[in-house]
């Protein structure tokens, strides 16, 4: 669905142009889409559909016509009974039912089948409703089920040995009498370590546990009951229903611990977001500071009189310091683009044919300010297995992640030499940069290619934690990969390597 929503033609719809999409939108499609459970998002006032993989299953032969289309053709045949459900909803309103049962038309037949389900409101930065999220769940296996077990205990257990929910009942005194093959599957139990044994006996950490609490309400005073909670015999999150009937209580169960492992993600995603609003307001107000500071110092002089500010060597100066920090800023927003490019997978690749090996030498004597600002000379260029390398390439690109390296390598280095490799290996070229610096922490080296990371935790790290990820992305683009090598108070080596065809 994500392949589906990226190529879908919006412009055809009322939303228009993704590109100016809202960023609640986008966010919230990035959840959904991510959800394991069947998820739908209908959008703005006129209910504009999305959905995620596990979705299609609800909808039949509906997919995948429902997609950019609206709940009132969609789902026709029940829109009398949920328009007012997105009503309340627009209204900020949250709306919830449980074994919920409805008729729809399914592969061109009406059925009536049970849903869990939830309308939640997406809002708007102004606290307005954007959008209705839906989260449900078909629980029509469930219902009939109970139903059947009312009517007949041994059609239920017969219908209960091939289902995959799993499963089990407990009589009055607690004592486990009936499990599926599911459940016994998923706990990897054998059947004779349960049946004829208290529940208590064979999980004694359920006690004081939510599913006790669960079980009590439905052995005790007879009600249904739902609960999510963490079960340290498994090591893993439950979703866990618990029914009463006639002889003691009947208990379904199913294992959402990847669902937890997505809510941690996002929750994860969240401290990311925030830490960058953080860093991206200070990185970009330092040069603006420093330029209003400037500006103003220079206006003050000249409204003042002072002749000193017209000196040719102050204008210099403070040209020169204009454009520092306007190549700051230029460098900073262009990472941020870029990254919106890579999330929106707009990110192009125009290779040209060049010699990798020169263009390394005249990328370093672009970079000659930056050599002379640290006090260093030129880098060491080591070439082995070759003495051309030509090849298509995305020049720019490649341009990009090469002054990259070479600039962490200055940042990081202490000022000690910088060593540059290019090695040809068969159809493969693998560029090096190395410093003799501080080096990067294990337990960094598993991230400092992700979004806003930082190699180094020291305050004077400056940037927006962008450079590697960008590059990581330019190079996976190409079909290479990158990686680091590096040893604490010893340095680093980032590796590049290129898939390449030499000419004949």
């Amino acid at each position: 669905m994500g392949k589906r929503i990226a190529t879908f033609d919006w412009q055809s719809t009322p939303l228009g142009d993704p590109s100016k999409w809202q960023a609640n939108l986008i966010t919230a499609l990035g959840i959904m889409l991510e959800n394991k459970f069947p998820m739908y998002i209908a959008w703005g006032q006129n209910l504009i559909q999305f959905y995620n993989d596990a979705y299609i299953e609800l909808l039949g032969d509906k997919h995948p016509k429902a997609l950019g289309s609206t709940p009132s053709v969609t789902w026709s045949e029940l829109w009398e009974e949920i328009s007012p459900l997105f009503e309340r909803v627009f209204n900020g309103e949250n709306v919830r039912f449980d074994d919920h049962p409805m008729t729809i038309n399914y592969n061109g037949r009406l059925v009536q089948r049970y849903f869990n389900f939830t309308y939640c409101p997406i809002r708007n930065a102004d606290g307005t409703v954007g959008g209705v999220l839906d989260t449900v769940i078909d629980t029509t296996s469930d219902v009939l089920n109970k139903k059947a077990l009312s009517r007949n205990e041994e059609k239920f257990r017969i219908l209960l040995e091939a289902a995959p929910m799993p499963f089990l009942s407990m009589d009055k005194n607690w004592v486990v009498d009936y499990i599926n093959p599911s459940a016994l599957a998923l706990m990897k139990m054998e059947i004779e370590e349960l049946i004829g044994y208290t529940i208590w006996e064979v999980f004694p950490k359920l006690r004081g546990s939510v599913f006790e609490e669960a079980y009590h309400k439905a052995m005790d005073r007879g009600e249904n009951a739902s609960i999510i909670g963490y079960f340290p015999d498994f090591g893993r999150w439950y979703q866990v229903w618990a029914y009463p009937f006639n002889q003691g209580i009947a208990v379904s169960f199913i294992d959402i611990n990847e669902s937890k492992r997505l809510e941690q993600k996002l929750n994860e995603a969240i401290i990311v977001r925030d830490d960058f609003l953080s860093i991206s307001s200070h990185e970009l107000n330092t040069p603006l500071t420093s330029l209003k500071i400037q500006s103003q110092l220079l206006k003050r002089d000249i409204m003042s009189g002072n002749p000193k500010a017209f000196e040719e060597a102050r204008i210099r100066r403070f040209s020169e310091h204009t454009e520092k920090q306007v190549s700051r800023l230029t460098r900073l927003i262009d990472d941020m683009l870029d990254v919106a490019r890579i999330r929106s997978g707009k990110l192009t690749i125009k290779k040209e044919l060049f010699d990798l090996a020169q263009f390394v030498k005249e990328v370093v004597i672009r970079m000659d300010p930056h050599f002379k600002v640290a006090g260093l000379e030129y880098p060491e260029f080591k070439i082995t297995g070759c003495t051309q390398v030509i090849g298509e390439w995305d020049s720019m690109r490649i341009e990009q992640v090469i002054s990259n390296l070479i600039n962490n390598a200055i940042r990081y280095g202490e000022g000690k030499p910088i060593a540059l490799a290019l090695e040809c290996k068969g159809n493969k070229i693998i560029f090096s940069v190395k410093d003799h610096g501080i080096g990067i922490e294990k337990s960094s080296m598993e991230r400092i290619f992700d979004r806003f990371e930082r190699a180094s935790e020291k305050q004077q790290t400056k940037g927006l934690g962008l450079g590697l990820y960008i590059a990581n992305q330019i190079i996976a683009a190409h079909n290479g990969r990158i990686w680091a090598e590096s040893t604490v108070g010893e340095g680093s080596t980032f590796y590049v390597e290129l898939p390449w065809n030499p000419p004949a």
